[in-house]
């Protein structure tokens, strides 16, 4: 899509910048902020490492007290116990239907809808200079482009007005799932299939029907969405005549008629537009660690003791792909939970640092935490290496800059 770029220039000041009261303002402003995400952070980053705490040393336990089960028939005896078993035989109990485009999926186990905007987005970039007296000037370029995006972006408080971006939003993302999943003679309930199975297949019109033949949908007859293909609805912004004259007006009063009307013809999608998209799930064979809660065959989710000091229980219910044994599903669990939590967890520990050290100093015990994780923590080596990374350039920064 078309760059369109603008520079505007001020007068800044004379001498050294120093430090002054807006950048010691900042920098307390920082940390406070830093201090009250922590705050918040906290609670959920400790309830996330105490079921990873509670997983890892109930993991043996729940190894033994699992149940390989037949995948054709159903023991009454062991319902109540955690069983595994592997089936190819997957069929959603009913059909996932989005009413508004008139489609539905019936090999689906779960959708989600994406909506995304095309609008303009704008890119400042400050740069600061001395000319030959020691007068600071600071020159604003401005940048425009149009891409796709997930919600609007309000174009009232760009530099350049004549930018507009519609901020028609008449749907927007959701994600649903059948009420059950057949595995052989057992049902998965929702509450596993959320869990456990990933949106990893992009939807077209091979995976879809319509649900009201030759009637157009409610979002076609109401916002003109059409299917181009690819498993992409669109649907082209119609501007009003009143908008369409204000717009005009800005572009005559900023002089960039001539670069929208270049942009309009040569770009590939105009503010205003949105088009939707599908991903879904759709499993094949399924490997399944959870409670046989019924003779009937229902499955959900087990809740598991933790045989360490701090007792409590947690959820055992997995469903993945492939065939797999309960301990590897286990461990995946484990290993799942771990980096869906620690990601979160060196933020805060991030966060605290910028508030005990501020921005100036924070690199030493940045660079001493990443080399104390790559050898004592016994994780991946990804976190660390970034954290050692940004500590190595900002140490480079206070030196060199």
């Amino acid at each position: 899509m078309p760059l369109h770029v603008y520079q505007s220039s001020r007068y800044v000041g004379k001498g050294y910048r120093g430090t002054k009261g807006s950048d010691v303002c900042s920098d307390v402003c920082c940390r406070l902020l830093c201090l009250v995400l922590g705050l918040i952070l906290a609670p959920f980053l400790y309830g996330a490492e105490q079921v990873r705490m509670q997983m890892l040393t109930s993991r043996e336990s729940v190894i033994n007290a699992t149940r390989a089960v037949s995948n054709d028939t159903i023991d009454p005896d062991l319902v109540g116990h955690l069983v595994h078993f592997y089936t190819t035989e997957v069929t959603p109990t009913d059909t996932i239907v989005d009413n508004d485009f008139a489609i539905q999926f019936p090999e689906m186990a779960r959708v989600k809808r994406t909506v995304e905007h095309c609008q303009w987005v704008e890119v400042v970039v400050e740069t600061t200079y001395k000319d030959s007296d020691g007068y600071e000037h600071t020159t604003s370029t401005y940048t425009y482009h149009k891409q796709w995006v997930s919600n609007p972006i309000p174009s009232l408080l760009f530099h350049h007005m004549s930018y507009y971006n519609p901020l028609r939003q008449p749907y927007h993302d959701q994600a649903v799932s059948v009420q059950g999943l057949h595995l052989g003679p057992y049902i998965a309930d929702q509450k596993l299939i959320e869990n456990n199975l990933k949106l990893d297949v992009r939807l077209n019109h091979t995976h879809f029907e319509s649900t009201h033949g030759a009637t157009p949908s409610a979002a076609e007859t109401l916002h003109g969405f059409r299917y181009i293909g690819d498993g992409y609805f669109y649907s082209a912004y119609k501007p009003s005549e009143m908008e369409w004259f204000l717009h005009l007006t800005s572009q005559v009063v900023e002089g960039t008629v001539l670069g929208h009307q270049i942009a309009n013809l040569f770009g590939s999608c105009s503010a205003g537009d949105i088009r939707v998209s599908y991903r879904g799930a759709n499993p094949q064979a399924v490997s399944v660690l959870s409670k046989l809660a019924s003779k009937e065959g229902q499955l959900t989710h087990y809740q598991a003791a933790d045989v360490s000091a701090s007792g409590g229980k947690y959820e055992v219910g997995i469903l993945h792909s492939g065939y797999i044994e309960p301990a590897e599903m286990i461990d995946i669990s484990i290993s799942e939970q771990f980096w869906g939590s620690v990601i979160w967890l060196r933020l805060g520990l991030f966060a605290l640092l910028l508030f005990v050290f501020g921005f100036r100093f924070v690199g030493v015990p940045l660079f001493a935490v990443g080399i104390l994780g790559q050898l004592n923590w016994g994780v991946g080596p990804n976190v660390h290496s970034g954290m050692i990374a940004l500590a190595v350039i900002q140490l480079l920064s206070e030196f060199f800059g």
